[in-house]
């Protein structure tokens, strides 16, 4: 390992989920710039009252998990069929799954902490559907972009 580098060094006993979780922090500092007024492009903003807003806010949040559910299957899908041996799918399907479960508990609380910005006001679960639409796509281009597992 380089001292003094400008860039950061993988230490060789750093966990995954603790780079996973370093990785989906950094995305999530970036995806959560933009506000709600992001998703104003969708028209949940554009609807009349705050009920219709947040119906189309719910809508939104259900698709994109199942956006993401999908993107997990179809790399599950891939790893199966990778081409190589049993020992090397196996741990990289048992890595998946826990990068998923982290994910998923990642998600849970860094949503929970964009939501209490709101101290408890009417918008607290606006905030908390925003993240988690934008967690749940970021991870979903993350899965897609994911090179190897060819069968």
């Amino acid at each position: 390992m380089v001292t003094g580098s400008a860039h950061a060094a993988v230490q060789p006993n750093v966990s995954l989920r603790v780079l996973t979780v370093r990785c989906i922090t950094l995305v999530t500092a970036l995806a959560l710039t933009s506000t709600a007024a992001g998703l104003a492009d969708e028209g949940c903003y554009e609807r009349s009252s705050h009920a219709e807003q947040r119906e189309c806010l719910v809508e939104r949040t259900a698709e994109s998990q199942t956006a993401l559910e999908a993107a997990e299957a179809s790399t599950r899908e891939r790893i199966a069929k990778w081409d190589e041996e049993p020992s090397y799918r196996d741990k990289s399907l048992a890595l998946l799954e826990s990068s998923a479960s982290a994910f998923r508990a990642y998600r849970s609380e860094q949503c929970e902490s964009v939501a209490s910005a709101a101290a408890g006001g009417n918008a607290t679960g606006d905030r908390r559907l925003i993240c988690e639409i934008h967690l749940n796509r970021e991870r979903t281009r993350s899965l897609k972009a994911q090179r190897g597992f060819a069968p």
